[in-house]
Order: structure tokens, then C-alpha cells, then sequence
């Protein structure tokens, strides 16, 4: 069965798939990918109940109604004609052998890995929401209910084009480390990552999180936010974070009457080349306009966030993508984008942000990988 495109995808359609109606359920924060390999759309998405009590969402450390602890579930979709039809929805859902007592998933993000692996990213709860989450103060282990207070991080892949996936913890990055001395609580910002071609990190894999810093790293009752990357050079069998992006301290505000924030939020990042990667931020303390960092060596350090004030932020996430063959010239790029480029490249020559091509030259194209050929089969389609 196939969605056709005329239809706006609904709650309706969730409810013809498990036979409960969901009256006033929203569909949210989706992330769209297409998979090199096949070229098909796959469009993974929240189904959002609508809230029992009114300020329960506040007092369990949401930022909206409906946030997490809500319990909220994971739905994945898939179009191989472009998006004029798409397939029934499918359930995302951990095994509740190896994951068990989650009682809501949210905010999705897609990445496709070198191999044409399918990696998914989200958020978990069981009883509160990141703005009243603790800092884990143990492993993960198999088997095990969540420590009582913690957001979890999962990760989900998929060897066949979103038909099954497999599920764990990634909780863990969590715990007091070399980035996070004091730890911190992590979160999806979802949407899509990105993965780094040609260059000293090839095949790295982007993935964009928010760091909600502990109790002691806050200026009175502000919850400070920092954007940070989870990367993997190995196509998702191990990962660590990169630095947040440094940004100036700010007084915190709230969205809509819960926790009050400050310092960077939900990001969105683009691969320029092999080793550049531009991030857009949401402003943490509601400023107004996006925030912009740039970093130069995958995705690992970053130059301080500058606002851009012709950018207009309304205090949501945004997206990236980058043009194929597109190209920034020097005279035409953001000159803060370039100082930034620039402060880290000490001793570049002044020049083109990207070599302009010779007139008449088609852009290379990169080949099609070997695993590509065939990679539908086992991966039946519904419709």
C-alpha cells in the first residue's frame, strides 16, 4: 500500500497501520535522506500524542508540549518514484530485550555511512525530558531498564535500506570525559547529518547533538546548551564527540514558559569538502537570528559562533544541504564566514574559499561505489 502524493501524510495514516486512533496526534521533526545507492526517499518521523496534562511537560523537563518524557514513538516511510508515492508507515522500535522500559522515542536524525549503511540517531526517555535529565551515573548495559533521570541516546542501523535495524545505547558518551569533564546530556537535533568526502576524514560520519551541561556549569537557572558532533571514522561501529562550538555567555531565556536556555541549540551541518564542515545554530537564548560556525577539520573543533543578522531565527530548528557542483566564490561568500575560514588556516594563501572551475569544464562526478549495484535486493518495498 502507497500514500499517493496528493495526500498529506497524517496521523491517519499510523492509525490504519496499528488499528488505535491517535485523535489529535502531530507528525514532527522529520528526517529525510536519500540513499546514494538506490536513490530512494526515506523520511523518518515523531508521532506525537496529544498531552494529558498541561504541565506535565514542564515539570518532567520538556520544552514544549508534547517533548519527551511524552511517549512519543518513531515511524519510518519510503518513496522510490521521488516522493509522488509513499510506502505505510513502519515502526522504529528498539528490542525491548537488549532496550527495555523506554517509554517514548523522538527526533530522528539519518545519515547513510560509506558502506551504504543506514544509520539512525534518537532520543529515548522513560520519565523525563532534556531539561530535566541528570548526567548517567553508570553504564549502559544490556538488558537494563534506564537509570531513573537520564535522556538516552540511541542508535539504530540498517544493512538493508531501512527493512530491518539494529539497536544500542550510546548513552555512555554521556559520562564525565575528556570533552565534558563534568558530563553533560545529549540529544539529537534532528534531521540529517553529513559525511565527509575526499580529504584527510573521508567517510567521516556528522551527526549533530545538543550538550545540556550539568547543574554546576549553569549561571543560576539557566539550562547552557552547547552544539557538539558525534563522529565515527569507522561507518558507526565506534563513535566520540568533537568540541562544542564555542560561544559567548549569554542570560537565558524561555521558549514558552518552561526551562530557560542559553548558548547554542539544534544545528544543522554540511560538508563543504573533505575537511570543512559549516554548521547553522539555533540560538540557545532566542536572540532572534541563526548563529554560524565553521570548522575545519571534520567537524572535530570549531570557530566561535557569529550571528547573522540578516538570518532570522524563530527560535526552531533549520536544514542544510549542499549543491552538487555548487561553489562559493571569495568576492561572493559571507565575509564572517571567510574570517573564520581564514583564522584556521593560518599560513593559506589569499585566495578563492573554493577554486573557481575552468569555464566549459563539467564537475567531476564520483563514481558509483561497488556495493552500490544490487543493494535493494532483500529490501522489499511495501507498495
Amino acid at each position: 500500500m502507497s500514500t499517493p502524493a496528493t495526500t498529506v501524510l497524517t496521523a491517519a495514516d499510523i492509525t490504519a497501520v496499528t488499528g488505535r486512533p491517535t485523535p489529535g496526534a502531530a507528525l514532527r521533526v522529520p528526517a529525510l535522506l536519500r540513499h546514494r545507492c538506490t536513490g530512494r526517499l526515506l523520511l523518518a518521523h515523531d508521532l506525537r500524542p496529544v498531552t494529558t496534562s498541561d504541565d506535565a511537560w514542564r515539570t518532567s523537563g520538556g520544552a514544549l508540549p508534547g517533548d519527551l518524557p511524552n511517549p512519543n514513538s518513531l515511524w519510518l516511510r519510503a518513496s522510490d518514484d521521488d516522493g509522488a508515492t509513499w510506502s505505510a508507515p513502519a515502526p522504529l522500535l528498539p528490542d525491548p530485550e537488549a532496550l527495555p522500559g523506554i517509554v517514548g522515542l523522538s527526533d530522528p536524525v539519518l545519515l547513510e555511512g560509506p558502506s551504504g549503511t543506514l544509520h539512525l540517531l534518537a532520543a529515548a526517555s522513560a520519565d523525563v525530558g532534556l531539561f530535566g535529565a541528570h548526567v548517567p551515573t553508570r553504564p549502559w548495559r544490556a538488558g537494563q531498564a534506564p537509570e531513573p533521570g537520564t535522556l538516552r541516546l540511541l542508535h539504530a542501523t540498517s544493512h538493508d535500506v531501512g527493512a530491518t535495524w539494529a539497536w544500542t545505547d550510546l548513552t555512555d558518551l554521556c559520562l564525565p570525559g575528556p570533552v565534558f569533564p563534568e558530563g553533560c546530556v545529549l540529544f539529537p537535533a534532528s534531521g540529517h547529518g553529513t559525511v565527509l568526502g575526499p580529504g584527510p576524514a573521508v567517510g567521516r560520519l556528522v551527526a549533530p547533538l545538543v550538550a545540556a551541561l550539568p547543574a554546576p556549569s549553569r549561571s543560576g537557572q539557566d539550562v547552557h546548551l552547547r552544539s557538539v558532533c558525534l563522529l565515527s571514522d569507522d561507518d558507526g561501529i565506534t563513535w566520540r564527540l568533537g568540541r562544542p562550538v564555542p560561544v559567548a555567555t549569554s542570560a537565558g531565556r524561555s521558549l514558552a514558559g518552561g526551562a530557560r536556555t542559553s548558548g547554542t541549540d539544534e544545528h544543522a551541518v554540511v560538508a563543504l569538502d573533505g575537511a570543512t564542515v559549516l554548521m547553522s545554530a539555533r540560538d540557545g537564548a532566542y536572540g532572534g537570528t541563526r548563529l554560524t560556525s565553521l570548522s575545519v577539520d571534520g567537524a572535530a573543533t570549531w570557530s566561535p559562533a557569529q550571528r547573522e543578522a540578516d538570518v532570522p531565527d524563530p527560535g526552531c530548528n533549520a536544514g542544510l544541504i549542499a549543491l552538487v557542483g555548487g561553489r562559493v566564490d571569495e568576492e561572493e561568500a559571507r565575509p564572517e564566514l571567510l574570517k573564520q575560514r581564514r583564522a584556521h588556516r593560518p599560513g593559506r594563501r589569499p585566495g578563492p574559499a573554493v577554486p573557481r572551475r575552468r569555464p566549459g569544464r563539467a564537475p567531476r562526478r564520483t563514481p558509483e561505489p561497488a556495493h552500490c549495484q544490487g543493494a535493494l535486493a532483500g529490501a522489499p518495498r511495501d507498495g
